[in-house]
């Protein structure tokens, strides 16, 4: 298989044999064990406290928490993954390990949690070479990123925040060029614009014409989302440490529209998209930002155990939201209670900061109440019973309670 070689390349450097290296994913499973032989205590325990999580209250043991689940989960399945990868080809697999095995702490940790690493394992059966090219590559290019092996073309790191492009591949002076990193928004979060795993993100089933940033618009992009953050973390340190927790990688995009809109999904955790980041106020972004987030936050809650029963009638349920008029899937309804109640928290507190501005916290607010103001959302799921985890809905339903305070602050 021609990807042995790919992966073999970034292992060329390691003199230490893979057999007498110490185990490191024994080193990152040190948590685990709580996670195997305590997953029911815990998943109940951090499920009853996302309603005090989306309150926007001191939950750092709740973080911390939630990234050794993270943690747990992804190395799980790597190894997973690598034992299937050996049944078909072992020195595959052996110089895979090897290559991981010999990078940092962090850049173990960045490999194995990164979105794109999540979903190429989730493909591996359907699309074997695809997800094992990605693999091998992102391994050379996490390589690369702590001085463990050359820049070569087509590497890149699985965030996509660092890679080497076709574009640059001669400086002017005919000197290899430096591998192009992504900007980081606060410091810390990843906005990548032209990796090929921004590319892939544009290929979904809604046809749209995207369009490429130039380099000051990539500017205002980075500062806008820089402003956003830093008034999210005015309004409440809290929402901005979950965001900068989950919110692995951002991806901006630009369409031929001058609409905005965003998205986050299951299968590649940690990934959120913007579009049209240019087009929308510093509230409609902040709302975005915070709203999924906390799908992330929730992403990885369910691995624990997820929220909707695995069956084709789950599947094919749907009810209106009472947010946004759409109908939704009961999982993304499920998930709505949660988010629309984290965000009316948010917006809340917000009118007691100068971050944003008065009249649109005010608009922010009002929508993000929509839903609730009514009825309990959680009643239209009654013809659903026995599809969503009674955990799940017991919680979800003390969720308009808790906002009773501020409906009756807002009360129209």
């Amino acid at each position: 298989m021609s990807t042995t070689s790919v992966a073999a390349r970034s292992s060329e450097s390691h003199t230490t044999s893979f057999e007498a290296k110490r185990d490191s994913f024994e080193e990152l499973a040190v948590h685990d064990l709580s996670w195997i032989v305590n997953n029911t205590s815990r998943y109940a325990s951090l499920l009853q406290r996302i309603p005090e999580i989306f309150a926007w209250a001191d939950a750092a043991v709740d973080f911390e928490k939630l990234q050794v689940l993270a943690q747990s989960v992804a190395l799980r399945r790597f190894r997973s993954c690598l034992d299937h990868i050996g049944r078909y080809d072992s020195a595959l697999a052996k110089s895979m390990r090897s290559s991981f095995e010999a990078l940092p702490a962090q850049g173990k940790l960045r490999f194995m949690t990164a979105p794109e690493t999540f979903y190429r394992i989730s493909r591996l059966r359907k699309e074997p070479v695809d997800s094992i090219v990605f693999l091998c590559n992102a391994l050379n290019g996490e390589a690369a990123l702590h001085g463990l092996a050359p820049i070569r073309k087509d590497y890149m790191s699985a965030l996509g925040d660092f890679y080497y492009s076709e574009s640059a591949q001669e400086s002017a002076n005919g000197q290899s060029a430096q591998a192009v990193r992504a900007p980081l928004a606060a410091g810390s979060i990843p906005l990548d614009f032209t990796s090929p795993n921004a590319g892939l993100a544009q290929e979904t089933s809604i046809k749209k014409q995207y369009l490429q940033y130039s380099a000051e618009e990539k500017k205002l992009v980075c500062e806008k989302l820089d402003a956003t953050l830093e008034r999210i973390a005015r309004v409440n340190p809290a929402a901005a440490v979950l965001i900068k927790r989950h919110a692995k990688v951002i991806i901006p995009l630009k369409t031929a529209e001058r609409g905005y809109g965003s998205t986050s999904q299951p299968r590649v955790p940690g990934r959120i998209l913007l579009r049209g980041v240019e087009n929308t106020t510093y509230e409609g972004l902040a709302s975005s930002v915070v709203h999924e987030s906390m799908h992330q936050v929730l992403y990885i809650l369910e691995w624990s155990g997820p929220f909707i029963i695995h069956h084709a009638d789950a599947r094919a349920a749907r009810e209106r939201s009472g947010w946004t008029g759409r109908d939704l899937a009961l999982h993304s309804y499920i998930h709505a209670c949660f988010i629309w109640y984290g965000l009316s928290n948010f917006w809340a507190l917000a009118r007691s900061s100068d971050a944003f501005d008065t009249v649109e916290v005010h608009r922010e607010l009002t929508k993000s109440l929509s839903g609730f103001r009514d009825r309990n959302p959680v009643e239209l799921l009654a013809p659903y019973a026995g599809m969503v985890r009674y955990d799940v809905l017991q919680i979800a339903g003390t969720l308009r309670d808790r906002l009773k305070p501020v409906l009756d602050q807002t009360a129209v």
